[in-house]
């Protein structure tokens, strides 16, 4: 008998094991497919303002979700509609099967954001809010198109109706009884943003005074939150949508506004006080205003609950009885995946500093069996779930993790005043190497094998970190990013950013503060850099500003690899830059530090090329 139950339950740990190894790594795909709720791809409730809004009548509650669409390239946006009694049920039954809730509406666009949020660029939803009889659900939403329109759905028949016009973007909105006043920007045509000539594009101008991109790119955005715009109220009522007449002067209601006042306008209690306050001045209109977002309120409390390694799911508790229920999971395909584990990490660098990270390690992670290193550096988000890490850009965690890497995701230290040069390897280096270190004494990693990547003001750091530790790198990614070079400083001109580089290196690249210039600039140091870098520009701006920095390690026939796409944004936001930037560095760590190459015959070539670049090195 003793040794039939031993059989047994041999036979049981051995399908365990079977079932666990079935299980496929965590992919790029898996990422860019991935939902998360409310206006950002992490859930951070500081930002979802205008998610999980309840029904004057309390029969329901909503919640928004937004997820990439593989192959067709799109974001997709869906707002969820819950009924509060089958909720309520669900929560105090736990042998019921729990309702799922339906989706009352979902759009899609290939989108890159460019007049939203920062934080919100690249969503498809926002600012949900509804009528005061409960029948209409107000939002804004991109349906196939950068302008974002105002819609309403009509609750109990599931039917949408637009409210404003297709060539407006649709800032912000506000209720008043049966009518609903907007306020409009300018048509986005993204088609034209790098058009350097044709329709409505002046072919001799004067030059003076605009800066680089600009004057390339006429319709160049990446200065747009702080330039001044137009804006147009309108209204949208039974006679369909027309500017507000302003009773003072009799012309169109217009704000004289940046895109940037515009988004701080808009508080977490759903006023728009841009808005408002003109309307208040200028019309009558605003009487019977609207302007709360009503939370979900009684007895059912819902929040979304996600770790480092758990994905975001939705919970209800019964304020009453006090029992809680997992109502919602919009990841059920990630039940198929053998997920990295991610812990917070901690250490200390040579000057007494604690920093904090988050550390992946493969899934079957062998303690004492060295692993490469990937850093991936810019910041660190302990309580909320760790899909890449902390951007689109330059981040690639969990699928590192599942081609046996190691990742170690940084928060550097933060100096007490505005960054100097000599910042540079105090804030960044400095943490690197004493992770490093601190992983490789407990056989966690091989030090031999480290990779680096650098995105934005972090890419700044890595650069240096590979003039300053030419030996110490196996391999690293800098994507949009500025290494101080030339042609990034001259470009700024004029511009917004003018004078940045100079404050951070206390020189300008002529004259008698050249010499000094050319001491503290990683761009004029690449000499010293042995490590294969990728370089990544998501657009002609970015492209610019990294052009220096590649074409001097491409001219010393350093291992150097660039990686363009015309169109994107700062923080990648279409699925397809993702897809392609995100496997693109994991091949690129994966073949540096592990020696691996991926036999899809579709990247033949990249290989091809690769191996030429590591022939060079050996």
């Amino acid at each position: 008998m003793a040794a039939r139950l031993s059989l047994i339950l041999v036979l049981v740990v051995c399908v365990a094991n079977v079932k666990a190894d079935e299980k496929r790594p965590f992919t790029v795909r898996d990422s860019v497919e991935m939902s998360y709720f409310g206006t950002v791809t992490d859930s951070n409730p500081e930002y979802s303002y205008d998610d999980g809004v309840a029904s004057p009548d309390g029969r329901y509650f909503v919640k928004m979700t937004h997820k990439g669409v593989l192959p067709e390239g799109d974001m997709e946006g869906t707002i969820w509609l819950f009924d509060v009694k089958k909720v309520t049920l669900n929560v105090n039954t736990p042998e019921t099967e729990v309702a799922e809730p339906i989706a009352l509406v979902r759009v899609s666009a290939e989108i890159n954001g460019y007049t939203a949020d920062f934080i919100e660029r690249g969503n498809i939803l926002f600012q949900l809010m509804w009528s005061d009889d409960s029948r209409y659900l107000y939002f804004v939403a991109r349906d196939g198109q950068e302008n974002r329109q105002l819609f309403r759905v009509d609750v109990p028949t599931r039917s949408v109706e637009a409210l404003s016009l297709r060539n407006q973007d649709v800032m912000t909105y506000m209720l008043a009884g049966e009518s609903v006043a907007y306020l409009a920007g300018p048509n986005v045509v993204t088609e034209a943003e790098w058009l350097s000539a044709g329709p409505n594009i002046p072919d001799i101008v004067v030059g003076t005074g605009t800066p680089l991109l600009p004057l390339l790119y006429p319709n160049f955005r990446g200065y747009a939150n702080t330039e001044q715009i137009e804006f147009e109220v309108w209204k949208s009522g039974t006679s369909g949508p027309e500017p507000i007449i302003s009773s003072t002067n009799g012309a169109v209601v217009r704000i004289d506004s940046t895109l940037a006042a515009v988004g701080s306008s808009a508080s977490s209690d759903g006023t728009h006080s841009l808005l408002t306050d003109e309307l208040l001045s200028s019309t009558n209109w605003a009487a019977g205003r609207k302007n709360s977002v009503p939370r979900v309120e009684g007895s059912v409390h819902i929040a979304i609950s996600e770790t480092l390694n758990q994905p975001p799911i939705l919970i209800a508790t019964d304020l009453q009885s006090g029992r809680s229920r997992a109502i919602f999971d919009p990841n059920p395909q990630l039940s198929q995946v053998a997920m990295a584990e991610v812990k917070v990490f901690e250490w200390q660098d040579s000057q007494g500093r604690s920093i904090q990270g988050g550390l992946v390690t493969p899934p079957n992670f062998k303690p004492g069996e060295k692993y490469p290193l990937v850093i991936q550096t810019h910041g660190f988000h302990p309580d909320r779930f760790f899909r890449i890490g902390f951007s689109e850009t330059a981040n690639a965690g969990r699928p590192l993790a599942g081609r046996g890497i190691v990742v170690l995701q940084v928060e550097e230290p933060r100096p007490e005043k505005e960054p100097r040069w000599a910042d540079l390897p105090n804030l960044g280096l400095d943490a690197y190497l004493a992770a490093i270190r601190k992983l490789a004494e407990s056989s966690t990693i091989d030090p031999e094998k480290v990779g680096i990547t650098g995105y934005s003001e972090s890419g700044l750091f890595t650069a240096s970190s590979l003039v300053d530790a030419p030996d110490r790198f196996a391999a690293a990614v800098i994507a949009n990013s500025d290494p101080l070079t030339i042609t990034g400083y001259f470009s700024y001109v004029d511009s917004p950013l003018h004078g940045v580089t100079e404050r951070l290196l206390g020189a300008a690249p002529l004259g008698q503060d050249l010499p000094t210039w050319i001491e503290r600039s990683p761009s004029m140091s690449t000499d010293k850099i042995q490590t294969p870098v990728l370089i990544f520009a998501s657009d002609p701006w970015h492209l610019l500003g990294l052009w220096d920095f590649y074409a001097a390690l491409r001219y010393q026939k350093k291992p150097v690899e660039l990686h363009y796409i015309r169109t994107g944004r700062h923080n990648i936001k279409k699925p397809l830059h993702k897809l392609s930037h995100q496997e693109k560095l994991v091949d690129w760590f994966d073949f540096w530090l592990n020696a691996n190459e991926d036999p899809n015959p579709k990247k033949a070539e990249q290989y091809r090329r690769w191996r030429v670049l590591k022939g060079s090195t050996e």
